[in-house]
């Protein structure tokens, strides 16, 4: 089965709105958890261990020390922690892969530039005195530099083929931006109407 654009725009709302649940539940879990905590004999906030809130031989405690020997608070208040960290590394997650894409992205486009730059520089300004012919080359090394044809001739092609396109983009992109002011003062002198 093939996922259609439709199915994963709805799984990307639907996991959002699952770990925004799940982190409002495991703040609320937190909280709760937390606020009916046993405190130790000596008045202290220590948490339990394990064991004691597992233990299943529950002895009778008074309200305000232990308001919940179960263990149940104890629960909440762990798995509030689970559930939030969970969260938040999920949220990191998103937002690293987010600045990964945006990174590299950034450090693709200007590698291309400064490549591009040195490589219309290097080819195109040897492209006047350059030969292929060695025995050429050799009789008159000041007024000629060598390079095999192949060599020369691929960059040279891919450096045209890059500043067209580029040119082409930016000719296109004037005309996007030229249509959709247009289509504004359209629309616009159309609502005034």
């Amino acid at each position: 089965m093939e996922m259609t654009n439709e199915n994963k725009t709805f799984l990307d709302r639907f996991e959002k709105c699952y770990s925004t649940m799940n982190f409002i539940w495991g703040i609320i879990m937190l909280a709760i958890g937390g606020s009916y905590m046993s405190t130790a004999k000596d008045g202290s906030d220590d948490m339990p261990i394990m064991g004691e809130a597992l233990n299943m031989n529950i002895t009778t405690t008074s309200e305000e020390s232990d308001p919940c020997p179960n263990g149940a608070a104890y629960y909440i208040y762990v798995g509030g922690i689970i559930i939030v960290l969970s969260s938040l590394l999920n949220i990191g997650s998103k937002i690293a892969k987010y600045c990964a894409t945006m990174i590299a992205s950034v450090i693709m486009v200007i590698t291309d530039i400064v490549v591009l730059f040195w490589g219309t520089g290097l080819v195109f300004g040897a492209w006047s005195t350059w030969t292929d012919n060695y025995s050429k080359y050799a009789a008159d090394p000041a007024n000629y530099n060598y390079c095999a044809y192949a060599p020369m001739m691929l960059p040279f092609v891919y450096l045209v083929i890059k500043w067209f396109f580029i040119s082409s983009m930016a000719v296109l992109g004037c005309c996007a931006c030229c249509a959709c002011l247009a289509a504004g003062d359209a629309a616009g002198s159309i609502l005034k109407r």
